[in-house]
């Protein structure tokens, strides 16, 4: 697209990178040898970051810190001071700014070796595809129920001949659930079984959610906030939320699903006491 946003790399001295990065080597092999080429995977690497909110901005900081020297950041949203609570790039500052804009200045004053290519229109038909070029990893933070921007941004994977696989890694409370799409994975659109262009309504909008959150954790009561015996907050939201595994995979397939915990191993879990 012409006119796009682009920062270019200034320090690009190889002493200066690896002083940068050499308290990473230590978590990455046990010689010098295998730290080095397992950092430079980093350095090679072109990774896009489809929603820089929440998540989304503090993963493309933590990237940049850690080594990545080509990135790629959509979002079509602007900072509001609501945000300002958890969201790297939200202050006083920034509101009313567009938070792609905002956390690629940011990553790349943080070291200015960085590479970083910016989409203030957000994952859209026109430049997905653009989007995806040259990237060899994906990470979809987009908000939860922007379905749409969500399976545009699935099928431009599917058309990708360079992207590796893609990551989506929704947090809910104290647990995290990594979903990985890979060229093998269930489509999006049919695991998630919300036709685009519907409605968010109360259906679909727990549909999402039943997807986003596999299996509901059993959550209880602490004991100074409660009278009498020990019960579980989660039954009731469980039965109406955990999808079962024939919703998981629906019969004939034979395409697994993306989610960290199978569907297989889904029949497997206990269920929250209390629940079926």
């Amino acid at each position: 697209m012409p006119g796009r946003k682009r920062y270019t790399a200034t320090e690009t001295s190889e002493d200066y990178y690896w002083e940068r990065v050499k308290r990473n080597l230590g978590w990455l092999g046990n010689t010098l040898e295998e730290q080095k080429e397992r950092q430079l995977k980093l350095w090679d690497a072109t990774i896009g970051v489809a929603g820089v909110g929440g998540i989304g901005g503090a993963t493309a900081e933590r990237l940049v810190r850690m080594g990545v020297q080509n990135l790629k950041v959509a979002d079509p949203d602007t900072f509001e001071v609501s945000n300002i609570n958890r969201q790297y790039g939200a202050s006083l500052d920034t509101v009313g700014r567009n938070k792609a804009e905002v956390v690629a200045e940011l990553v790349y004053n943080t070291t200015r070796d960085v590479n970083v290519e910016v989409y203030p229109e957000g994952i859209t038909e026109e430049t997905v595809d653009e989007f995806f070029e040259g990237c060899d990893y994906v990470l979809d933070k987009i908000e939860l129920y922007e379905i749409n921007a969500r399976y545009t941004l699935h099928r431009a994977f599917r058309r990708s001949q360079q992207c590796r696989f893609m990551m989506l890694t929704p947090v809910f409370g104290h647990r995290t659930f990594f979903f990985k799409w890979t060229r093998d994975s269930m489509p999006a659109e049919e695991y998630f079984g919300v036709p685009a262009d519907e409605p968010m309504n109360e259906k679909n909008a727990r549909r999402i959610i039943s997807r986003f959150i596999p299996e509901m954790p059993d959550i209880r009561v602490p004991r100074c906030w409660r009278t009498g015996s020990s019960r579980t907050l989660s039954a009731r939201s469980s039965r109406e939320l955990r999808p079962s595994p024939r919703e998981c995979s629906p019969p004939g397939s034979a395409r697994p699903s993306p989610a960290s915990t199978s569907c297989r191993e889904l029949s497997r879990c206990p269920s929250p006491r209390g629940t079926p």
